[in-house]
């Protein structure tokens, strides 16, 4: 089974993969970068994430915190950043991290 990462401005990438699946090149998993101030941009929330559920694919929500802009403009915890990711039909939800320090 394939796994589908979508980059950030990948709208289209994942309409496109929509489209496949349909054809019949089947992924299990597609893996999204979802947070807080995702929805209100290129919603990858409100426009893919239907799609995903509707066909049973798994999703793997990535950067969570805005690639850590909600933290560091102390907008949300850490915990509030995943919390809000598990309200989504997301199969999995990581935040990352910008070192291997961290």
């Amino acid at each position: 089974m394939l796994t589908w990462t979508v980059p950030r401005q990948g709208g289209l990438v994942a309409a496109r993969a929509l489209e496949c699946w349909d054809r019949g090149l089947r992924f299990g998993v597609m893996q999204l970068p979802l947070d807080r101030l995702e929805f209100h941009h290129l919603s990858f929330q409100r426009e893919v994430l239907p799609g995903l559920a509707a066909r049973g694919i798994g999703v793997v929500a990535m950067k969570t915190s805005a690639d850590g802009a909600l933290l560091r403009e102390g907008l949300c915890s850490i915990d509030g950043c995943l919390q809000w990711a598990w309200l989504l039909p997301v199969s999995v939800a990581w935040s990352g991290w910008t070192a291997l320090s961290s």
